[in-house]
């Protein structure tokens, strides 16, 4: 469902099918990493469940897909990285400049989780949604993240 969702995302911005297809090979293989055990596609299929009650803008979509994107336990500058790659592919893209500037600003927030704006409020709330399930999702997924 993910691919189908961010193929059909990009068709608005693009008709390149071989850039679509990378991007998404990109995104795939980067939340598919062995080190990953909470940053992964599983998460990003939560967050896109927690925001379906809302109308999900390309804005939403796109820093769903690319918000954790680079990820290295060992740094602490992923958030950055992870805009900086979402400004570069999104220009691939041909996105507007002003769409790409909201997105990375929705990314770079998740660092902190201090949201600049309502939209933004809503990013981070399902981003960090796994704090508010029941005891027995956390529990599972507190085990996967710190002792794994």
């Amino acid at each position: 469902m993910l691919k189908i969702n961010f193929i059909t995302l990009c068709q608005n911005f693009s008709k390149d099918k071989a850039l679509i297809s990378s991007l998404w090979q990109e995104i795939q293989l980067a939340y598919s990493e062995t080190t990953r055990h909470y940053h992964t596609l599983k998460h990003l299929e939560e967050i896109y469940k927690e925001l379906q009650p809302f109308r999900l803008t390309p804005l939403l979509k796109f820093a769903i897909f690319y918000h954790d994107i680079v990820y290295d336990v060992k740094r602490d500058d992923n958030e950055e990285q992870s805009a900086l790659l979402a400004k570069k592919r999104l220009e691939e893209l041909s996105v507007p400049f002003m769409f790409i500037e909201k997105i990375s600003q929705l990314i770079i927030e998740t660092k902190i989780h201090k949201a600049s704006s309502k939209l933004n409020a809503l990013f981070l709330d399902a981003d960090l949604s796994i704090l508010g399930s029941s005891q027995k999702r956390y529990s599972k997924c507190t085990k996967r993240v710190c002792f794994l």
